[in-house]
Parts: C-alpha cells; structure tokens; sequence
C-alpha cells in the first residue's frame, strides 16, 4: 500500500474514533440525540451532533499535516470558509476542528477571544500578532459569509488537539466500560456499526436510517444486539447500603438452636472464592435446604471484615497521632530544659 493509502486509511480511522467518542455522549447524555458522519445535509460534514434543543455540533476532522507543522490559516482555507457558511445560516450551530497536530495561531487567536466579553473589546486589545491571524481569518471567511465577525465565529468555533491512536481508543474503552456490560462486544459492534455509517452502508439489522442518522435508541439497539446493557454507575456507599439492607426480613429468622449455631463449610468455601476473586460463583440446593441462611451467614461475615478494617485504620490512625504528638512534647520539653 502506498503511503498517500495509510494516510487516508489512518484518517478515515481517526474520524471514526471522534464519531466514536460523539456517540457515547449521545448514548449517555440526554442533551445529545443523534450522530450523522459525512452528513450530506450540512457543509461541515465529517461528524454532525443534534442536540435536543435544536442546536447542532459540526465537527470537521483533519489528518495530520505532511511534515506535521501546525494548522494555518492557508491551510484550512476551504473548511474555514465552510464554517463560516455554517454559523451565518444557523445561529444554532457551533463548528469544532480536530486534527493530532496543533492548530498554531488560530488557536491561539481563539483562546484569546475567550477574554473578552463583545466585539468592541476584542478588536479594541488585540495584540500585534493577533492582529495578523485576525486580518487573515476575516481575510477568508468573509468570501462566503460577509456579515459574519472574526469575533462571532471564533466564540462559536474551536479547535481540539487529539492524543496519538492508542490513548482516544484506550479512553474510549474505558468510558463504555462504565457505561456497559459486555463492553469489549460493545465496542466491537458500535464501531463497526458507525464505520458502516461513515460509508453510507446499512447494517444487516438496517439500524441506519435512509438518513445516515444514528439515534440514541439506535444505539442501545446496537449494544443489545451485541449482548450488551447499559449499566449505570453506582456510588460505593449506595451499594453498601443495598447490600447492608438486604434480606433485612431474614436477619430476624431463627438460626440457632438453644444459643448455638451450626457453622456451614460453605461459608468458608464461599469466602475463600471470593478471597481468590472468583469472577462468578454459584450456589444451589433444594427448597429448604438452607442456602438463605448461608448467604446471611456470609453477609454477617463480609460486613465484620469491612468493620474491623474501619476500626484497625482507626486505630492505626490515632496511634500515628499519639506517638506523633509524644515526639513533639518530649522535643518541647527537651527545649524547655536548655532553656532553663
């Protein structure tokens, strides 16, 4: 394969990864609705976002430069003039560049904007160096969009440097990993699923509207196709207390005969596979046989372990402070004897 071949194959990728990291917001979040990837409704097409007010998110990602030089003006002249288009006829839409190399002076120009509250005062402080990158960017994005300022793109437009390949992809398994069950089957299904997107190519399950639109029930379509469930995080004390009040009606039961109680072996046996973190452990018998009262044994157990270690870090905690401040009045007092 030639090397123009790896190029586009590696920036078709990289475009996939941002669609990818679009998609679990609209997964996730209830502000995000849908995903279209080179949107044939919109100028600026690689990634386009609807959001449940109406507004749209126009991504533009760019492969990296030849000599990996940062990002001009000059350069990104025909997207430029696209976002522009973009932001003059909708006042709901915002535009975002991503690209692995930087975006130099634009960048720079953009952060700066971020200072000041109105177009008055933006071209009223702008420093020599800003003057130029404004003059060149109001330069090119007037061509299309003649009443559009430097001030009102650069307030609706940003410009995203992305990490190498491996870490967006590490990053992006471990945000499923939160959000599913199953997740490496998660992340296999919903990347081939918006790869097919980005070529205009319908699934065999045709999730894909005539649209080339992935919506938020597309989605879980997908990953329960895939085997997977969306699994929302729990705090650790929420869980503590489910787990502290369960079977509350079964701690009252009677399990002792005449003040003594017969130990199971399989407490022990359940303890020792959870020691060694058994992934899934299974206990069964007949109707009466006794199972409930083994797993209220071992939750009496499990919750003594968790109070003990409170109490022995409590304990190592306050001994630290004890012989902490006996050192420091053995020190004052030896300070106060040379005084003397």
């Amino acid at each position: 394969m030639s090397i123009a071949g790896i190029r586009s194959n590696r920036g078709d990728i990289y475009q996939t990864m941002i669609a990818f990291d679009w998609a679990l917001y609209v997964l996730s979040d209830p502000e995000y609705q849908w995903l279209e990837i080179d949107s044939t409704a919109y100028l600026v097409d690689d990634v386009v976002i609807g959001k449940s007010d109406g507004s749209l998110i126009c991504c533009q990602c760019k492969k990296n430069q030849p000599d990996c030089k940062a990002w001009s003006i000059s350069d990104l002249g025909d997207e430029l003039e696209k976002a522009s288009v973009v932001l003059a006829d909708n006042q709901q839409a915002k535009v975002k560049f991503y690209s692995r190399d930087s975006f130099g002076a634009l960048a720079k120009l953009r952060e700066y904007s971020t200072l000041w509250r109105n177009d008055e005062e933006y071209l009223g402080n702008l420093t020599q160096e800003h003057i130029m990158t404004n003059r060149d960017l109001d330069a090119r994005i007037t061509v299309k969009a003649p009443y559009l300022t430097t001030y009102d793109f650069l307030c609706r437009t940003s410009f995203e440097t992305s990490q190498n390949f491996d870490h967006i992809e590490t990053e992006l398994r471990e945000r499923l990993r939160y959000l599913t069950s199953n997740s490496v089957a998660a992340f296999n299904a919903l990347w081939v699923q918006i790869d097919k997107l980005g070529g205009h190519i319908e699934g065999g399950n045709q999730l894909a509207s005539t649209q080339h639109r992935l919506t938020k029930e597309d989605i879980k379509d997908i990953l329960h196709q895939a085997g997977a469930m969306l699994v929302p995080m729990i705090s650790v004390t929420v869980v503590c207390n489910s787990f502290a009040s369960t079977s509350n009606i079964g701690r009252l039961w009677r399990r002792d005969i005449a003040g003594h109680r017969i130990s199971s072996p399989l407490v022990e046996e359940l303890l020792a596979a959870i020691d060694t973190k058994k992934r899934a452990v299974l206990l069964s018998g007949l109707p009466g046989s006794g199972k409930t009262c083994v797993m209220l044994s071992l939750q009496e157990v499990l919750e003594q372990r968790r109070k003990n270690k409170v109490t022995l870090c409590h304990f190592s905690f306050n001994r630290v402070n004890l012989l902490t401040l006996r050192r420091r009045r053995n020190v004052k007092h030896k300070a106060y004897q040379r005084n003397g």
